[in-house]
């Protein structure tokens, strides 16, 4: 487990780490600090009287996906390939061979470069986002030949990233799959814990 931090928070930061360990502390006399508190760090300590009896509460687990709020917040998408060579061109009514993907977040759109004539398109090329909110902000993308989408638009979730840590996400279309790593920069859960094997499924 991680050690506590010298941090004084309320219910909504202690909530937001486990497990919780309580430790008698007499000492401390503190009738109510239950406030709306955020923070970054591993561990929260916080001091409130329970059924009149002082104690401390170390509650020190996993860090969230936050970050100090206000503070600016970056996601880097990689798309890498694609390959849709089962596809069906003619059902989907497919004029031009030409691979390209278009990502979102929230207002911000990034598309990338056009590989005229080939369904198993290579990119590997990036782009940084701004995330105002990993825990709500959702990353959306489309692919495209030529002018037609296929396939439906893949949502990916920000809350599960770890800060600095490429993550692989591959986007099942018709025919084939879309694949992209997405990169916290500076948020996400840090630790060297195993990924579950759904999050590389997740998509395929």
């Amino acid at each position: 487990s991680l050690p506590p931090a010298t941090y004084v928070g309320g219910a909504a930061a202690a909530t937001s780490f486990r497990p919780a360990t309580f430790v008698p502390a007499p000492r401390l006399t503190l009738a109510q600090i239950f406030s709306d508190v955020s923070t970054t760090g591993p561990a929260t300590v916080f001091e409130a009287t329970q059924s009149g009896a002082p104690y401390c509460g170390f509650v020190s687990g996993e860090q969230p996906a936050t970050a100090t709020p206000g503070a600016r917040m970056h996601l880097e998408v990689s798309c890498t390939a694609a390959n849709v060579k089962k596809l069906d061109l003619a059902a989907y009514d497919v004029k031009q061979r030409d691979g390209w993907c278009r990502v979102r977040l929230g207002a911000q759109e990034w598309s990338t470069s056009v590989k005229p004539g080939l369904l198993d398109p290579v990119w590997e090329e990036q782009h940084v986002f701004e995330v105002s909110d990993p825990q709500t902000d959702r990353l959306e993308l489309d692919f495209f030949l030529g002018e037609v989408q296929i396939g439906a638009t893949a949502t990916f979730l920000l809350d599960k990233l770890k800060k600095g840590k490429s993550t692989y996400k591959g986007h099942a279309v018709p025919g084939g799959k879309v694949d992209l790593l997405l990169r916290a920069l500076d948020f996400g859960k840090e630790g060297d814990e195993p990924e579950g094997q759904d999050e590389f499924l997740e998509y395929l």
